[in-house]
C-alpha cells in the first residue's frame, strides 16, 4: 500500500526490515519517517512521503530538548544541500515522468490513513506493502 510502485516492490520485505528497528513487526509513524528519508535517495518516490513525515512525525526529544533544535538544524541545512543538488540534477535531466511527479501533503496524509487499516498510527507488513 505505503510502497506499491514497481521500483519498490522487489524490496518490500528489506525495506519492512530495516525500517522495523525495535522489531516489533509494526512501522510507527516515526520508524516509516526515517525509513523513507533513508531510502528516498535510492526510491526518489519516498521522497514526498519523507517529507511529510518529517513536517508531522517530530522525533522525541523529551530527554534533552536542546537535542530537537540541534537536529532541526542540522536538519534543515541537510535538506537546504539536498534541494539544491536535486535542483541541479533537475536542470540536467530535464524530464519529469509520472512516477517522479510529487504528491501533495493532503495527497500523503490521505494514502498513510488509508493504509493503516487498524488506525493505530503503526503499519504492519500487510499494510505497508
Amino acid at each position: 500500500a505505503t510502497v506499491r510502485h514497481d521500483r519498490t516492490l522487489p524490496f518490500v520485505e528489506e525495506l519492512f526490515a530495516a525500517g522495523d528497528v525495535d522489531k516489533s513487526g509494526e512501522l510507527d509513524m516515526g520508524e516509516l519517517r526515517n525509513l523513507f528519508k533513508a531510502a528516498s535517495e535510492q526510491f526518489p518516490q519516498l521522497e514526498a512521503y519523507a517529507r511529510y513525515l518529517e513536517e508531522t512525525c517530530k522525533p522525541d526529544t523529551s530527554d534533552d530538548p536542546r537535542t530537537a533544535a540541534i537536529a532541526q538544524l542540522f536538519a534543515k541545512a541537510l535538506d537546504r544541500e539536498q534541494n539544491a543538488f536535486k535542483a541541479a540534477v533537475r536542470l540536467t535531466n530535464e524530464r519529469v515522468g509520472s512516477r517522479t511527479v510529487q504528491k501533495s501533503s493532503e495527497a500523503i496524509a490521505q494514502e498513510l490513513a488509508e493504509v493503516d487499516a487498524n488506525s493505530n498510527m503503526q503499519l504492519d507488513f500487510e499494510e505497508f506493502k
